[in-house]
């Protein structure tokens, strides 16, 4: 088994086996990544991977606004839809306007909020009575993998 298919293997497991809020974490992290990659990429001015990583990034954004149940999580998932949105506009007008500020905006909102997300995965109290902004936890379509 060659080592990229193993590392693949790997990561589905590790999907398929964690929690709501670890997926959620792993998203946001591979989010981030995607995102630092596409403007090392674009810096590079190798476009073509730089779209390969920016759309990465945006299908993660994607995915964790499609998760979120507006019912369950009220104004916790209310924010962020909102943030959500703002960050998936941010990112499509930095590309087109060739502003790599937009990318660092974006990457720096990610984790501001990936943060608080790994603080609240560390407190067992908090966690158990987490409200329930996502309704099923992120599963990354298009073949996009964690």
């Amino acid at each position: 088994m060659g080592y990229e298919k193993a590392v693949n293997s790997y990561r589905k497991t590790s999907v398929e086996t964690s929690d709501k809020l670890s997926l959620v974490i792993m998203c946001y992290e591979e989010a981030i990544h995607a995102i630092k990659q596409a403007k090392a990429e674009y810096q590079q001015a190798r476009y073509a991977s730089k779209a390969k990583h920016l759309t990465k990034a945006q299908d993660i954004i994607w995915e964790l606004l499609s998760c979120l149940d507006r019912e369950k999580g009220e104004t916790v998932a209310t924010n962020l839809a909102s943030l959500y949105s703002y960050m998936l506009r941010r990112l499509m007008l930095g590309d087109r306007q060739r502003d790599l500020t937009a990318f660092d905006e974006v990457a720096g909102l990610l984790g501001e909020l990936l943060e608080s997300w790994k603080a609240i995965a560390s407190d067992g109290k908090v966690k158990a009575q987490l409200p329930g902004a996502y309704a099923n936890p992120p599963v990354l379509a298009r073949g996009v993998a964690v």
